[in-house]
């Protein structure tokens, strides 16, 4: 159980991805098939944007960048890192159903991502504008006030390279039924630091500590300091693994939930 919780995010395809390789990711917008006027699709983005900029833990930051038009979606859908194509792309799409290949009578959007040796290169996020269906962009603005917000910021995280998570209170949680306010559980705010995490304010130093001299060692820094050395975390790991057939994955979990209860 304690584990469960403290590992509730997943990540796309289940795969040890590593996100995008930049730390500010750029989102471009294409408003063209869009039925609600692109100043309302905008500000949704934009919400979605401030929320995934917010987490303090992690290093990542977006912004909307200049939007295009154009291309649809079957375009960008066969496009990839190579295409040349606007990325990350959101954009509605009026033929939505054949786009997502089912009805889209029930999902306002959709995304996907295309990795490469492990990480993301291209995604995008389509946005349901098929005209009679019940999940259409401005039927679920009028009809569910709020909760665009909350589905674009949901697909987003999937562009990102976040998976559904198991804890039913995240923004990451499958199913966005009840969901009315765009906020960010502690379990989502786990799952994009773990994919982006700030860099330690070092300079390059061990653990941020500035050694006396430059002759002092590891070993030394870490009796003088009380912080570890890179020899004393491999111990730890080798103790958890060897002892209680723990993976280092779980080593972190432990930390990561003791963290929690310590607050």
């Amino acid at each position: 159980m304690l584990f469960s919780e403290a590992l509730g995010f997943t990540l796309i395809y289940n795969s040890a991805i590593f996100g995008w390789s930049t730390d500010h990711v750029v989102l471009h917008l294409n408003t063209d098939e869009c039925t609600i006027p692109a100043s309302q699709v905008e500000a949704i983005v934009d919400d979605a944007v401030k929320i995934w900029s917010s987490v303090s833990t992690s290093r990542l930051t977006l912004s909307r960048g200049e939007s295009f038009s154009g291309t649809g979606a079957s375009a960008i859908q066969a496009g990839g890192d190579t295409s040349g194509y606007p990325s990350p792309a959101i954009l509605c799409a009026s033929d939505f159903s054949h786009q997502l290949g089912d009805d889209g009578n029930y999902i306002p959007a959709f995304s996907d991502a295309r990795l490469v040796h492990n990480q993301i290169a291209y995604s995008y996020v389509i946005i349901n504008a098929e005209a009679g269906k019940k999940a259409n962009i401005a039927n679920v603005q009028v009809k569910l006030p709020g909760k665009m917000p909350v589905v674009l910021a949901h697909e987003i995280g999937h562009a990102l390279g976040l998976g559904h998570s198991a804890d039913t209170g995240a923004l990451m949680y499958y199913d966005l039924t009840d969901r009315k306010k765009i906020t960010l559980t502690e379990d989502d705010a786990d799952g994009i630091t773990y994919l982006y995490p700030r860099q330690e304010p070092s300079g390059g130093k061990s653990f941020g500590c500035t050694p006396a001299s430059a002759n002092v060692t590891s070993a030394e820094i870490s009796a003088k300091s009380g912080h570890p050395s890179p020899a004393d975390i491999q111990g730890w790991q080798r103790f958890f693994e060897v002892f209680f057939g723990l993976p280092t994955l779980l080593i972190g979990a432990y930390f990561l939930t003791r963290s929690r209860l310590v607050k």
